[in-house]
């Protein structure tokens, strides 16, 4: 089974556009991914809150259960007022799962697109 689905996107029955916004998946969450590496290292936990509510939105359009699920766990351990009680070592952890699944679903989605 793979880790995503584009059923909410084939009801646009509009193949141009649903190209269009895996493609702008594929371009668009490395660098969320990337933002949210930086953000953490930076410990500036607001932004990594809001960065993780953000890439959920466009994971939970393709249905990618676990991206969904890790950036609500990143979202909960940012949302600290003031963020000095942040558990640093569990979003640094989620961080690293979160980009490992992407992986895995940047392969299979890129692979997809090609037949889109």
């Amino acid at each position: 089974m793979k880790p995503y689905s584009l059923s909410m996107l084939e009801e646009l029955d509009d193949k141009p556009q649903m190209r269009q916004l895996v493609e702008l998946f594929l371009t668009n969450t490395p660098l969320q991914i990337r933002d949210l590496l930086a953000e953490a290292g930076n410990k500036e936990w607001k932004k990594v809150y809001a960065n993780a509510h953000k890439l959920k939105g466009g994971a939970g359009i393709f249905q990618a259960s676990e991206l969904v699920v890790l950036s609500q766990q990143i979202e909960k351990l940012a949302n600290v007022p003031g963020g000095s009680a942040v558990d640093e070592d569990s979003v640094n952890g989620l961080l690293l799962s979160l980009t490992a699944a992407f992986s895995k679903i940047e392969i299979l989605l890129s692979e997809e697109l090609k037949n889109l």
